[in-house]
């Protein structure tokens, strides 16, 4: 009588067991789901993709939106859009201005013309924004001709900006860095991609 309540007992004992490991294994495997998925958004986080703009690329943040008033230039409609996460506590500022030409294909266009109007472009963004440019050349971006330039504020103590300007068919794409280094800038334009 006395090994058959043992036994009664012992059985007892090892189904809470179970039940306890049953559950100790399901917390565990529920932490090292969610642990695996934020180390994945951290190491592939998802990029933001502007439709209407034809890119896709991965911004620190959420982007604010702001609509470049449409222009004619020599005949031409230009209108656009600035993408930017602005982060004031880091001082530090990602953009994309992306702009349609209508009617505009620049394959069509001379090397040298290319050339000369990304150099334009970001000669613009100094003077509108009061900076210098202190480095600049001719590259490729993606197969495309580009220009990448460092421009830099009279202010020794404001950050300089990163800047890199290329044409894809109709559209001229300006990625910026502010207050930012060259491998962080090199990393954030890596992650640009053109989807249509």
């Amino acid at each position: 009588m006395k090994g058959a309540w043992l036994r009664k007992m012992n059985n007892i004992r090892a189904g809470r067991f179970n039940s306890l490991l049953r559950a100790l294994c399901i917390v565990v495997l529920a932490l090292l789901v969610v642990g695996s998925f934020r180390v994945y958004k951290f190491i592939w986080p998802t990029p933001y993709v502007a439709k209407q703009s034809g890119f896709q690329i991965v911004f620190p943040g959420v982007p604010t939106l702001d609509k470049l008033p449409s222009q004619n230039k020599s005949g031409v409609q230009v209108s656009g859009t600035i993408y930017s996460v602005d982060n004031q506590a880091k001082g530090t500022d990602y953009a994309v201005y992306a702009t349609n030409y209508s009617h505009v294909d620049f394959t069509s266009y001379s090397r040298t013309s290319r050339i000369e109007t990304l150099e334009s472009e970001v000669d613009a963004i100094a003077k509108n924004d009061q900076l210098n440019l202190s480095d600049g050349k001719t590259t490729t971006f993606d197969n495309l001709i580009a220009v990448e330039a460092t421009l830099a504020p009279s202010d020794p103590s404001v950050p300089s900006t990163h800047v890199l300007a290329f044409l894809n068919r109709s559209r001229l794409y300006i990625l910026l860095g502010a207050g930012i280094s060259t491998s962080k800038f090199n990393s954030y334009i890596k992650t640009f991609r053109i989807i249509n």
